[in-house]
């Protein structure tokens, strides 16, 4: 999981990932679903990356609830970062006035590194739909 800096030169993108699947085996690029991230995503998708546009407003509360589901099952662990974890166990839960949930961060912290780490596990995270087999 990697969140790029904001004033980030778009034109080394397609090269940054290029460099970086010579060294790891990377499944999916995860990028959120906004005005900053159409570029990103059109340049990716050109280079023929396998991308997942994120909506976080949409995706955000059914994915951490995965997130957390996967943890307290132990289906996924993590590299003990010290800030990875004081931003998720400082999330929080809030009902809108319109009744919605939103999931926020505490007031003062930060959220970034808990959405980067949501967002890149989010595929794996997911329940598995059980499939019918059919013996005929």
């Amino acid at each position: 999981s990697k969140e790029l800096p904001a004033k980030y030169d778009n034109s080394k993108l397609v090269e940054y990932f290029e460099r970086e699947a010579k060294r790891y085996r990377l499944h999916t690029i995860v990028c959120e679903s906004c005005p900053a991230g159409d570029t990103p995503i059109a340049l990716l998708k050109q280079a023929r990356f396998r991308v997942k546009e994120f909506n976080s407003r949409a995706d955000k509360i059914t994915s951490y609830e995965d997130l957390k589901i996967a943890v307290q099952n132990q289906n996924i662990e993590f590299y003990p970062n010290k800030t990875m974890i004081s931003q998720l166990k400082g999330l929080e839960t809030k009902e809108t006035l319109q009744g919605n949930t939103q999931i926020q961060k505490a007031k003062g912290s930060l959220d970034d590194v808990a959405d980067s780490v949501m967002f890149a596990v989010s595929e794996f995270t997911k329940p598995q739909k059980k499939r019918r087999l059919s013996m005929f």
